[in-house]
């Protein structure tokens, strides 16, 4: 088969806004007005999404889309001609955002059709977890594939957003970051100009997104709320300029403390306080879609309050769907089961979890971070190398990393390991130890605990090649923020270094 007759298989997830909704477009506002402040949101992508397998077409684009409920839509097919494109884009109907994107992806780049083949989606629609922004973010980045065009994906942002506006949608620049995947994001919008960062995380945030069953007109609540914009003429219209410019810049610096820090408890409850900030000021400027009687049921639901911090709608707002901060993961699956039976409602589960894989990698740790006990561990690990001439046996190089898991020692840390539901181990940070205390190592000789280590060296494996330079490989591999600050970061390094060692010598 030729290149153009290959399938491209891509996923794009939603995304849920879990503080900041409707800054994006307020923001955008300061093109016209600086004294209205920058917007900011938190957002991240979700576990459900769309799926789709792509390849070129001669000169048509041909769109075949599947539901969440599994129902199949199409093929619908309409030439890629920019009058065609346009005309089906500004017609507003059920494939103007896959036309939008592709007519402003024909007037920029030298491309030809399309097919797409959108088989299968988990991730609903018209609940606020922008399921049309990843329509149009599937579309740009299938171009970029197709075609070669090497789009970032900041550029796969700009061109799904320069798309879902070319219909009758007004959405903000929020939406699409969808682009990013499945991890946080902090977005700034100052005008025209948005800024975007990924954030660390101090601990996992357990999320139940909670369908409601009812009905939402998200174009009405823009409309309605924009009407505010840009110079507030009305108490009405006051409120939603504080509450979408100052308030929401001073929720938005809580909230990343509270995610850095891994305080669930405070998130969850500033999520609770937004909320009522939001039905103080928003509501009476779009009364018939924001009273919102399903979703401030659910939050108000006296069998949640064990097991959740808090909660706040999704997205634009409105009885689309409900955020709820569960307690542990534990804990969200007995929301989802209250939910089900009490109101009959579908949830999903989204689990945010911190990334530990480095962007750069030190020179050096200093082995006085290690306890003689890990040194002898790696030293029986560089008998183990593998080498490149006649190849040696892996197998003790898992018994030393078991020994090192194992070790437990006296040390003042700033890291702690934590088990995980499925018994693995991540490591997060921790309070400082003030005496003599031992930092709990939960788990730390199962062989389940080295499975935390595995995507992360995956991807150092691949970046080293079959070449492992030195036997204290180690050095190449610990993260200097977190790693190096005590015993329990060495620990993991060594058991890191033995996962290494032996994803190399199964290459071999």
């Amino acid at each position: 088969a030729s290149a153009s007759d290959v399938d491209v298989e891509l996923f794009v997830p939603g995304r849920i806004c879990l503080f900041g909704e409707h800054s994006d477009w307020a923001g955008g506002y300061r093109r016209y007005s600086k004294s209205i402040p920058v917007g900011a949101c938190i957002v991240s992508g979700t576990n459900q999404g769309l799926h789709a397998r792509v390849h070129k077409h001669a000169g048509m684009l041909v769109i075949t889309s599947s539901s969440h409920t599994g129902e199949r839509h199409g093929p619908f097919e309409m030439p890629m001609e920019a009058n065609a494109l346009f005309a089906v884009a500004q017609s507003g109907s059920y494939w103007s955002y896959a036309a939008g994107v592709a007519y402003v992806v024909l007037n920029r780049y030298k491309v030809g059709g399309l097919v797409v083949d959108n088989y299968e989606t988990t991730l609903p629609a018209e609940k606020g977890l922008s399921s049309s922004a990843a329509l149009c973010v599937l579309l740009a980045r299938a171009f970029s594939e197709v075609y070669g065009l090497k789009l970032s994906v900041k550029g796969e942002m700009e061109l799904a957003y320069l798309g879902e506006t070319t219909t009758p949608s007004q959405c903000g620049r929020m939406d699409q970051c969808c682009a990013f995947g499945q991890q946080p994001v902090l977005m700034e919008f100052d005008g025209d100009r948005v800024t975007s960062r990924t954030m660390q995380l101090g601990g996992d945030i357990h999320l139940v997104i909670a369908e409601l069953r009812a009905t939402k007109d998200t174009t009405r609540i823009l409309r309605d709320l924009q009407l505010c914009y840009p110079k507030p003429d009305s108490t009405v219209r006051k409120n939603v300029h504080w509450l979408l410019g100052d308030y929401n810049r001073r929720v938005i610096s809580k909230a990343v403390a509270f995610m850095e820090a891994g305080d669930a408890q405070g998130l969850g409850e500033l999520m609770s306080e937004a909320q009522l900030e939001f039905d103080r000021c928003a509501t009476p400027a779009s009364p018939l879609e924001l009273t919102s009687p399903v979703l401030h049921r659910v939050l108000a639901h006296n069998k949640l309050r064990p097991h959740m911090w808090g909660g706040k709608g999704v997205g634009s707002q409105g009885d689309g769907c409900a955020q709820l901060l569960a307690k542990s993961a534990e804990d969200a699956e007995m929301i989802i089961l209250i939910l089900k039976e009490d109101y009959g409602l579908d949830c999903l589960k989204l689990c945010i979890r911190p990334d530990y894989l480095p962007d750069s990698i030190p020179d050096s740790l200093p082995a006085s971070h290690l306890p003689d006990s890990i040194l002898d561990s790696l030293d029986s690990l560089s008998d183990s190398f593998p080498d490149k001439q006649n190849g040696a046996a892996a197998a003790p190089i898992s018994v030393a990393a078991e020994a090192a898991m194992a070790e437990r020692p006296t040390v003042r840390d700033e890291a702690v390991f934590k088990p995980r539901p499925d018994g693995s181990t991540v490591m997060r940070p921790g309070p400082v130890q003030t005496g003599t205390d031992t930092p709990e190592l939960e788990q730390a000789h199962s062989p389940s605990s080295l499975t935390f280590c595995l995507s992360a060296f995956k991807r150092l494996a691949l970046l080293l090649g079959n070449d492992i330079p030195n036997p204290l490989v180690l050095t190449k591999i610990c993260p200097p923020a977190e790693w190096q600050r005590g015993a329990a970061g060495a620990l993991a390094a060594a058991a890191a270094c033995a996962v290494l060692v032996m994803v190399a010598h199964k290459r071999r």
